[in-house]
C-alpha cells in the first residue's frame, strides 16, 4: 500500500488561502479492497502532539476528507497518513490572516499624473526563523526585499470584482528578510487606469496596505505595517497597463536612480 498525490483543498502545500474548511485528499496505490489509514494533523513538523487524528476506511483508491478542525490565523499545519507498513510524506497548509485585524494602514502617494510610485521601508532583522508578507495594492504591483522579488506571481492583486472585496497575497519571505535591508513595492497602472476601454475600477490614486511578520528563533515576533513613516518615490513610464504591458520612457528605471532624481517623501496615510 502506498499513499501519494497528497493535497489540501486540491493544492500541494498551499500558503495563504482560505483554509477554514481544509479538504485533505490523497491516492492509495498497490492495495486491494477496503483499506485503512490513520490521518494525523499537527502544528509541529515532526507530527508530535497531533491536534486531530482519525482512522479512515477506504473503498476506493481516492480519498477526500473534510478535516473538522478549527484553524487559527497565520498558522502552518502539518499532516500525513499512515497505512499498512507505509507512511505518506509530511504535507502542510498555512492559513492567512483570516478575520484577524490588520496592524497596518492604507497608504497612498501625494503625486499624480504619468508617474508610478515606489513605496519603501528600511528593514533589518537578526535571528530570523520565518517571515511572511501580507500585501494588497490598488494598481498592479511587484514587491521586492533588497533586489529579490518576493513572489513569482504576476499582475497582483489580479482581477477583483468589487472594491468591497479585494484579494491580498501571502508571501513566504524568510530568506529574503535574512539578507534584505529594504522592502519596496513598485506600482504600475492596472485597475487604477482601467482595463482596455473600461473606466478605472478603483479611482486614480495608488494605494497600498501591507504587513511584514517576522518570527525570531526565540519565538518573539516583529510586525512592520504600512503607515505614515513609509517613503514614496516616483518613476516615469510611457504607459503601464495590464492589457498592453509597460512601455518605459527615457527615465531611469533603477530604484536608486529614481529616488535620486525624485527624492522620496513620506507616504500619505489614508484615514
Amino acid at each position: 500500500m502506498k499513499i501519494t498525490g497528497c493535497k489540501t483543498n486540491h493544492m500541494v502545500n498551499p500558503l495563504g488561502f482560505d483554509m477554514t474548511k481544509p479538504l485533505i485528499s490523497y491516492v492509495i496505490k498497490e492495495a486491494e479492497g477496503k483499506t485503512q489509514a490513520l490521518l494525523r494533523i499537527s502544528e509541529n513538523e515532526d507530527m508530535s502532539d497531533p491536534i486531530f487524528e482519525t482512522h479512515l476506511t477506504h473503498e476506493s483508491n481516492k480519498v477526500n476528507f473534510g478535516a473538522p478542525i478549527g484553524v487559527k490565523p497565520r498558522t502552518r499545519y502539518y499532516w500525513n497518513a499512515l497505512g499498512e507498513a507505509y507512511v505518506s510524506e509530511t504535507n502542510w497548509f498555512e492559513t492567512a490572516k483570516m478575520d484577524e485585524p490588520w496592524q497596518a494602514k492604507w497608504i497612498s502617494s501625494y503625486y499624480s499624473g504619468a508617474q508610478y510610485p515606489i513605496f519603501s521601508k528600511q528593514i533589518e532583522f537578526s535571528d530570523v526563523k520565518s517571515a511572511r508578507l501580507y500585501i494588497c495594492g490598488l494598481g498592479q504591483y511587484e514587491a521586492y526585499i533588497g533586489k529579490e522579488k518576493v513572489t513569482e506571481d504576476f499582475l497582483p492583486p489580479y482581477r477583483n470584482g468589487s472594491i468591497k472585496e479585494l484579494q491580498y497575497q501571502t508571501c513566504d519571505v524568510t530568506e529574503a528578510v535574512k539578507n534584505g535591508e529594504s522592502l519596496e513595492v513598485w506600482f504600475g497602472s492596472g485597475a487604477i487606469g482601467g482595463f482596455a476601454n473600461e473606466k478605472p475600477s478603483y479611482g486614480i490614486t495608488w494605494k497600498l496596505i501591507a504587513e511584514l511578520h517576522v518570527t525570531h528563533t526565540d519565538g518573539s515576533e516583529d510586525v512592520v505595517g504600512t503607515d505614515g513613516s513609509w517613503k514614496v518615490a516616483m518613476r516615469k513610464a510611457g504607459d503601464a497597463a495590464v492589457d498592453a504591458g509597460e512601455h518605459p520612457n527615457d527615465a531611469p528605471v533603477n530604484a536608486a536612480l529614481c529616488k535620486e532624481a525624485l527624492p522620496p517623501l513620506k507616504a500619505r496615510l489614508l484615514q
